[in-house]
């Protein structure tokens, strides 16, 4: 591994660092001896300094996220539940979905082993009501969810989602489920901590992050 590839990994698991290099705030020299010192790095400080700048030149060229959120809405929800599956049969999945009183408001997110559904807290049981015990492999209370509206889909720019989840993170909270279908981000976060995820998002759409 060269040296730009040790010190990009070592700045991507850390988050505050890469908040402080977004917004300008850190000394690329003092980063660099931060780093040396910190992993016991074995390369010089003008190579640690060279591969920093590298990092911001080019997450400067390649992700335009400023603008990607510009212009977007948040929109939320409280009071849901979400109901993960070790179904993937089309016929059960059809039944729900022609359900009338589950699919005003069900969000659904399939993968191969499991299938997610999303509804109020007051039709858990509705939703209960097709599935068999041990197909329910866990049902997730007390959530509230937020719809991230951006607008454009931005299918082409770099860090879009890492950024998000990187946003909520500084806020210290996890990140319960997600489903996305671009240009839209449905995050579900404990309701305790749904007042902290907003304002984390709204400083995103306002470019104070």
């Amino acid at each position: 591994m060269s040296a730009t590839q040790e010190v990009f990994q070592l700045i991507e698991q850390d988050l505050a660092i890469i908040k402080c290099l977004t917004n300008g705030l850190l000394n690329s020299r003092a980063l660099a001896k931060f780093l040396i010192n910190k992993y016991n790095l074995l390369y010089t400080e003008e190579a640690v300094v060279s591969a920093i700048r590298r990092y911001e030149t080019d997450f400067e060229k390649d992700n335009k996220l400023g603008d990607s959120f510009e212009g977007g809405m948040l929109f939320s929800k409280s009071d849901v539940v979400c109901l993960t599956t070790n179904i993937s049969n089309q016929a059960k999945i059809g039944s729900i979905l022609q359900d009338e009183e589950l699919n005003k408001n069900l969000r659904l997110s399939r993968t191969k082993k499991y299938t997610k559904f999303v509804v109020y807290e007051k039709e858990l049981e509705k939703l209960k009501e097709h599935f068999l015990v041990d197909q329910i492999v866990l049902v997730q209370n007390e959530l509230i969810e937020l719809r991230l509206l951006l607008k454009s889909p931005n299918h082409d720019t770099i860090g879009l989602l890492s950024k998000i989840t990187a946003q909520i993170a500084l806020y210290n909270i996890p990140i319960q489920e997600m489903i996305i279908t671009l240009p839209e981000f449905l995050i579900y976060v404990k309701e305790k901590d749904g007042l902290k995820a907003q304002e984390a998002l709204m400083d995103l759409l306002n470019n104070k992050s």
